[in-house]
């Protein structure tokens, strides 16, 4: 498949560029430089949308070569901030079929903000798109313990699929894969 890992903006003021200023305003001919400012709507509407238009034409171009492929997308974990700091619209993406997959980078240690994303997520979710959503839970920042919490929490929540990040910190970490093992097998 083809995994789209960090098809975002940094943040809400990056994408202010010469190139993409002078795209923008040859569709938006009422603009000038002074109007475009980083929090103008139009203007965030426009970058989130070129992120959308580069997936699009990801898709287009696998499913004329290559349709068995995969596509997923690794995204923000709180859906408003995800479209309006990111250029993520990734409810949107998956709602026109532009992504198989959306894989949540829900990797805060704090566990109530954690469930918040996924309530929020489940919420507005349709329930059919539910298992094209891979909640992405970290091991680098939280102990066996917390993490297992999370995976619990993840499958009560009625998400069917999770992801581990990192295999790195599995690997790195001493005693961290027994101490998951001795967990999960209880």
């Amino acid at each position: 498949g083809i995994h789209l890992d960090y098809i975002r903006f940094q943040a809400k003021d990056f994408g202010n560029n010469i190139q993409a200023t002078a795209v923008f305003l040859e569709n938006n001919a009422s603009y000038d430089l002074k109007n475009v400012l980083p929090d103008d709507e139009k203007w965030e509407a426009f970058k989130r949308n070129s992120i959308t238009l580069l997936i699009s034409q990801i898709k287009t171009l696998r499913d004329q070569k290559y349709p068995e492929l995969v596509i997923s997308a690794a995204v923000k974990p709180n859906l408003n901030e995800a479209k309006e700091r990111f250029g993520q619209d990734w409810l949107k993406w998956l709602i026109d079929g532009l992504i198989d997959w959306a894989v949540v980078m829900n990797y805060l240690p704090d566990v109530q903000i954690f469930a918040d994303n996924l309530d929020v997520i489940r919420n507005k979710i349709p329930e059919d798109l539910l298992a094209k959503i891979y909640i992405g839970i970290a091991t680098y920042n939280q102990s066996p313990e917390d993490f297992y919490t999370k995976v619990m929490y993840t499958s009560c929540s009625n998400f069917s699929n999770y992801s581990v990040f990192s295999y790195n910190d599995l690997t790195n970490q001493p005693g961290y894969s027994d101490r998951l093992r001795q967990i999960f097998s209880k």
